[in-house]
């Protein structure tokens, strides 16, 4: 089994696992490979036995800008893993992923990471304590609602509060809750923390959309929830257009993302969550997209059940590590 080989049994592996898995012939992976990873011999790290892929990846490092609000939630140099395979999941490919994560931690070390991030399907826990024997803990969940499970608007007598688009006087009000929102975050998972970028790039996305449109040439969509016209809660979306990829986390087509969703403290428990998340679902819906998606920590109850509850279920999840260093075995 070559390089190529492996990769093709693992999304054959992926179909039957779940079915919601982008999962892509030998014809187009080969392409894929080729294009993404010219020098592909060279940079790829593999564990072979007996002629056979047991284990591969390509080590990368993401380098984010020192004001971007990636660093919210990820080191500012971040390693990951392009194509991460493993052709089976048996005992002889998990100590395989062990020593290959050994070889690929040196090459992010040596890149200038220091933290490091990696995604797997949720349905195969196999990997858990491989990854955990290497520093990785659980982080998020990318959880997906299909289009035809998106709800129908809510019904304006059912309820008093209001959803609109938000407008550019609305600024400072969701400024305010995109900060509680991560406020909120932060005692729920070990891995975000306040950083100025939040704001400034929240800032700027606004900026963007006041002047080209909702949800336009990349530009968010934000709705406000009001009661009596006051605003207490708010969430930023995307329409995204996913392109065939090694690493696509979905199948290709047009989709909705969740980036934001919030209520102020003090206004939660009363339905208003229930209500934004179903007006979010039919906007979403009109953009004739393919279904949603968004992530939540694992360390986050109240957002696992809420967003289960609605309907939100498992796709990948993600492991981070940070204060890299190679393994001493």
């Amino acid at each position: 089994m070559d390089l190529l080989d492996a990769i093709v049994e693992q999304h054959r592996r992926r179909a039957r696992l779940d079915d919601r898995l982008p999962s892509l012939d030998r014809s187009r992976l080969s392409s894929l490979v080729d294009a993404s990873i010219p020098d592909s011999s060279a940079s790829v790290r593999a564990v072979c036995e007996a002629g056979t892929v047991l284990a591969l990846g390509w080590p990368a490092v993401d380098h984010y800008p020192v004001d971007s609000d990636k660093l919210a939630y990820y080191e500012r140099d971040t390693g990951t893993t392009v194509a991460l395979t493993l052709p089976e999941a048996d005992s002889y490919c998990l100590d395989a992923l062990g020593r290959l994560l050994e070889r690929i931690e040196t090459d992010w070390v040596a890149s200038g990471a220091t933290g490091a991030n990696l995604v797997w399907p949720c349905r195969e826990v196999s990997i858990d304590r491989v990854v955990a024997a290497h520093g990785f803990r659980k982080d998020a969940c990318i959880a997906f609602k299909p289009v035809r499970e998106l709800a129908s608007a809510p019904a304006r007598s059912a309820s008093p509060y209001v959803v609109r688009d938000a407008v550019p006087t609305d600024e400072p009000h969701l400024l305010r809750l995109q900060e509680e929102v991560l406020a909120a975050h932060i005692p729920c998972s070990p891995f975000a923390r306040r950083v100025p970028g939040v704001r400034a790039r929240f800032h700027d996305r606004l900026a963007e959309m006041w002047v080209r449109g909702p949800a336009v040439d990349g530009a968010p969509l934000v709705l406000v929830l009001e009661d009596r016209g006051r605003i207490f809660a708010m969430s930023e979306c995307f329409v995204r257009q996913q392109e065939v990829a090694l690493d696509m986390l979905l199948p290709a087509g047009r989709y909705g993302y969740v980036n934001t969703f919030g209520v102020l403290p003090e206004c939660r428990g009363n339905g208003a969550g229930r209500f934004l998340a179903a007006a979010v679902e039919t906007r979403l819906a009109s953009y004739g997209v393919d279904g949603l998606y968004l992530y939540y920590s694992y360390y986050n109850s109240g957002a696992v059940a809420f967003w289960s509850r609605r309907g939100y279920s498992p796709l990948w999840r993600t492991y981070q590590r940070r204060d890299l260093r190679p393994s001493r075995r």
